[in-house]
């Protein structure tokens, strides 16, 4: 919260929604009331991804960025900054930039392509979402650390015209789940398979026609690259 009330850009709604804790997030919260255009909600939910579908229905406004508890914006103009982007690239659904771990790592995601966000997920702390991405869809339930994971595969496409800043948009904490999502069952059963997910959100041709193909010239390129050193 206070990462959001240090912002150069005011026109905005903050939705914190709690899983009906036993901890002081309510009231902490509500010391924020002044400050901000505010809205909490606090009641038994099915994890995360259902707190922010509960979220996204709550808005107001024409794009959504989603920040977890743990996290904050990375610096004060990210906002103003994203908004000059809005205007200046209007027809853009999907805007992101890179995040700074809390092990102050960076994670980049420079012009990211779909064989890229096959290998890994763009953190979703690094993403402002057009709200109308949504319509069709909302988080699925069914995955409880990769849903986010699920939902760009569904819709990262040209039409959406994702847009990436050179920018570090939040620092991301890896103290749960997320933090070691490689050893996680649902990454294991569900994302780690490459072709399972070719199959699932393109089609066979997809893969037989352009990632195989991508994958045959980058090992030729590099087994190239080591016999001319």
């Amino acid at each position: 919260m206070q990462s959001i009330i240090k912002q150069d850009f005011d026109a905005y709604e903050v939705i914190v929604v709690d899983g009906a804790s036993a901890d002081d997030t309510v009231a902490i919260a509500r010391k924020y009331q002044r400050a901000v255009n505010l809205r909490i909600v606090s009641e038994p939910d099915q994890g995360t991804y259902d707190a922010m579908n509960k979220g996204i229905k709550l808005s107001k406004g024409k794009w959504l960025y989603f920040l977890g508890s743990d996290d904050e914006l990375y610096g004060d103009s990210i906002l103003s900054k994203i908004y000059k982007t809005i205007q200046k690239r209007p027809e853009s659904k999907f805007i992101y930039g890179d995040v700074l771990t809390s092990a102050n790592t960076l994670e980049r995601y420079s012009n990211y392509t779909y064989v890229q966000l096959m290998d890994r997920c763009i953190c979703h702390q690094s993403i402002f979402y057009h709200r109308s991405l949504f319509e069709r869809s909302q988080y699925d339930l069914k995955f409880k650390l990769c849903a986010d994971w699920d939902f760009n595969l569904k819709i990262f496409n040209d039409s959406i015209n994702p847009v990436y800043v050179n920018r570090i948009i939040a620092r991301f904490d890896l103290g749960g789940a997320s933090g070691n999502w490689m050893q996680h069952p649902e990454y294991l059963n569900h994302f780690a398979d490459k072709r399972e997910l070719a199959n699932r959100y393109k089609n066979a041709a997809w893969w037989y026609g352009y990632y195989v193909p991508l994958m045959l010239f980058k090992r030729t390129k590099s087994k190239l690259k080591w016999m001319f050193q």
